[in-house]
């Protein structure tokens, strides 16, 4: 690299050099990576760049391209959030659930759950996913069962919250969904 003084430092070497340090990471998964200080501000990404380099860096949930998060997003594992969608500050997607290209989601997404619409609503599980996934086929009708008691029962979440909790010593894969709804949030999509 060019020493240039810091006026004439050039910005593509910044940039070829913080993308080199993320494609290390990515050769070494679970190494910790020192990004050297750029010589001059970089130059916001679009956000279309912002979403491919998240894909780069978490690739087990897929982000796709032009998807807005705003601050204090917590996306979990093996979600996926579709083009175009756009997540609200402090709202969460849980495991496994599938936001559709376009939603607006204003709260939260449980585990499990496919949400589309602007606002987002719960449309059903995310079945296939699960399947690929590699879940039972007991497990994928146990999680279908718990939809329907957090969603069509029409009984208040507390109770639906109890009614999912005491099964989850048959189907240990419901405490996924049973540990989101316990924790505060924004409120899940209804």
């Amino acid at each position: 690299m060019n020493a240039l003084a810091p006026a004439f430092a050039d910005p593509v070497d910044n940039a070829q050099s913080v993308f080199r340090s993320v494609m290390d990471a990515m050769a070494r998964p679970g190494s910790a990576q020192t990004l050297a200080p750029a010589l001059v501000p970089p130059t916001p990404l679009s956000r279309g760049a912002g979403a491919i380099a998240l894909t780069l860096l978490d690739y087990e949930s897929p982000f796709w391209l032009d998807a807005t998060l705003a601050g204090h997003v917590e996306i979990a594992d093996y979600a996926t959030i579709g083009a175009f969608s756009a997540v609200h500050q402090f709202c969460r997607v849980g495991a496994h659930a599938m936001v559709a290209a376009g939603s607006i989601v204003l709260q939260d997404v449980p585990p499990f759950v496919m949400a589309a619409g602007y606002p987002a609503k719960p449309r059903g599980t995310n079945s296939e996913g699960l399947r690929r996934r590699g879940f039972s086929a007991a497990d994928i009708g146990a999680i279908k069962r718990a939809y329907k008691i957090l969603y069509r029962s029409q009984l208040p979440l507390g109770d639906a919250l109890e009614q999912i909790s005491a099964e989850v010593r048959q189907v240990p894969v419901l405490g996924l969904l049973a540990a989101f709804l316990e924790s505060p949030g924004r409120g899940i999509i209804r």
